[in-house]
């Protein structure tokens, strides 16, 4: 935003005119239990051979997640929610591409700061375990 001491300037505001949309889709339990068993195992053996985390530290894995054989009903789920969005948008929908997909693990006291995905049109998280009352 332009600063109101600039010469030029009689008034400046902003202007709340494009919203960002939100979806929270919850997946069926039996399903979300299933997807979040291959997750956690997935995460142990690629973790197994590293140090605890400490409190406030977090790690992240590589960022092609999506293509691996456990986490398929995952990206079914994220495809098909995909489809519906962008349906509801009126944006073609016939193609599109994950291109990453990667885990994060936060140990106590850490955060995930925001942030944007640039060049990416929908961004996603999915959550396996959170805190009370996250």
């Amino acid at each position: 935003m332009a600063k109101a001491s600039d010469p030029w300037i009689e008034a400046s505001d902003v202007i709340p005119m494009f919203p960002t949309l939100l979806w929270k889709i919850l997946v069926k339990p039996e399903l979300r239990d299933a997807i979040d068993a291959k997750i956690l195992a997935m995460l142990e053996s690629m973790r197994r051979d590293l140090p605890r985390l400490e409190p406030g530290r977090g790690w992240q894995s590589e960022q092609a997640l999506h293509e691996r054989a456990e986490l398929q009903d995952l990206v079914a789920c994220v495809s098909n929610a995909t489809r519906s969005i962008l349906r509801f948008l009126q944006i073609g929908h016939e193609a599109f591409e994950i291109t990453g997909c990667w885990a994060t693990v936060l140990a106590r006291g850490a955060t995930h700061k925001a942030h944007s995905h640039p060049n990416n049109y929908l961004s996603g998280v999915y959550y396996v375990r959170t805190p009370p009352g996250a």
